[in-house]
């Protein structure tokens, strides 16, 4: 077998034969460039063939060197792709890659240093005078690395694929950065499933998903359901934070439906909120912006408003208590009666109690006055609720008392 050296000019089809057009090393060039007297075709060679509809294609580019050969068995003398030279200047410093070796380098940088102009191991045979790392990358930027992590000092394993806009894919075994990888370009968006428990990265939990997105995220099911559970962990927490700042320049009244909202809606099914714990919450507070009225608490209906208890429903406020239907009827039990204004004062008051939530029987712990103050009332309104405040868990009888 006799093997030769040549530089790529072109390509081309023969039959369903991918062919390479070849000078040969050392040969006297035309100047014009569409004579190709002086080359050779030389058939392409994959590691792989599966049939016509299955092989693994990477046929060398224009300006490439090349080796190739001539069978000795074969009676037509045709040129065969023996593989690719790899120019040594590739193989240069590339200080990038031990962060990430998934690196498009720059056409335009002039230095000599180009980190990663090639997928390869960030110190050449750092471990045992062995390359640890595989790769693959196109010449518009498309790369994959296969990373053994070999050199446990850095210990960098795992699959990394990227696309030549910076889209990644990246499963990665090394150690405190256990986990499966979706990046957007320029990691403004992303999806992150970490792994084993001594194997996470830093500020994550193990075996926990990870979705971020800098402007939308949508989740739709067109069909079945949408399921979102906690077996037996922490809290699910919806929480908007947005301000308005990234509203669009419409007027005020417009713009305010674009942020801070969390709309919760049914076409034609139930909206189920069910508490089998410590209770329903639905606290309105005070925003502190003065061109606004605070927030307030409403329920409106084209249709009934029904109240039912089993205990009792307590009502009070620190200011007026309107009620205006077309009729107001009010009824006690046959054993019952209905006491207004009843003596002496604050009779009915002091039958009422506050249920706290778990946040705020927590804070009694650490607040300065060991309470924790019902929508956190200034002094000039405590003595409205502070006698139906208890210390503590809710365990006023007054929560449950007929």
């Amino acid at each position: 077998m006799k093997i030769l050296k040549g530089t790529v000019d072109t390509k081309k089809s023969v039959g369903l034969t991918p062919v390479l057009v070849v000078w040969p090393d050392k040969s006297i060039r035309p100047e014009d460039p569409a004579d190709k007297t002086g080359t050779v075709n030389v058939k392409y060679v994959s590691p792989y063939g599966g049939g016509p509809a299955a092989a693994q294609i990477m046929i060398p580019e224009k300006n490439t060197q090349i080796l190739y050969c001539l069978a000795e068995n074969d009676d037509d003398n045709h040129y065969y792709y023996l593989g690719s030279i790899i120019d040594p200047e590739y193989d240069s410093i590339q200080e990038q890659a031990i962060t990430g070796p998934l690196v498009a380098p720059n056409p335009n940088d002039a230095t000599t240093i180009r980190p990663l102009v090639m997928p390869h191991d960030d110190h050449d045979y750092a471990f045992n005078s062995q390359s640890t790392s595989y790769g693959i990358r196109t010449p518009r930027g498309n790369q994959m690395v296969i990373r053994e992590g070999l050199d446990l000092n850095r210990d960098h394993k795992g699959i990394y694929l990227q696309s030549s806009k910076g889209h990644k894919i990246e499963l990665s075994d090394s150690k405190n950065t256990s986990m499966l990888r979706l990046a957007g370009a320029g990691e403004r968006a992303g999806l992150e499933i970490t792994g084993y428990d001594e194997h996470i990265m830093q500020g994550k939990s193990p075996h926990s998903v990870y979705l971020h997105a800098s402007n939308n995220t949508d989740i739709l099911a067109t069909n079945g359901g949408l399921g979102l559970t906690v077996v037996d962990g922490k809290n699910i927490d919806i929480i908007n934070t947005s301000t308005g700042s990234k509203t669009s320049t419409l007027p005020p009244q417009f713009a305010a439906r674009e942020s801070g909202n969390i709309n919760i809606t049914t076409a034609a099914g139930d909206i189920r909120i069910r508490s089998q714990g410590n209770g329903v919450f639905i606290d309105c507070l005070d925003n502190g912006d003065p061109t606004t009225t605070p927030a307030s608490f409403q329920v409106r209906s084209n249709n009934k408003i029904h109240l039912y208890s089993d205990k009792g429903i307590d009502i009070k406020s620190g200011g007026d208590v309107n009620i205006v239907g077309r009729n107001v009827n009010i009824e006690s039990r046959a054993t019952g009666r209905i006491d207004l204004n009843p003596l002496p004062p604050g009779t009915v008051g002091a039958k009422m109690g506050i249920r706290k939530t778990n946040d705020e029987i927590a804070s009694e712990s650490i607040s300065p006055t060991g309470q924790f103050p019902f929508f956190g009332l200034g002094p000039e309104f405590a003595n409205y609720f502070i006698e139906n405040y208890s210390y503590g868990r809710n365990t006023d009888t007054r929560l449950t008392d007929v």
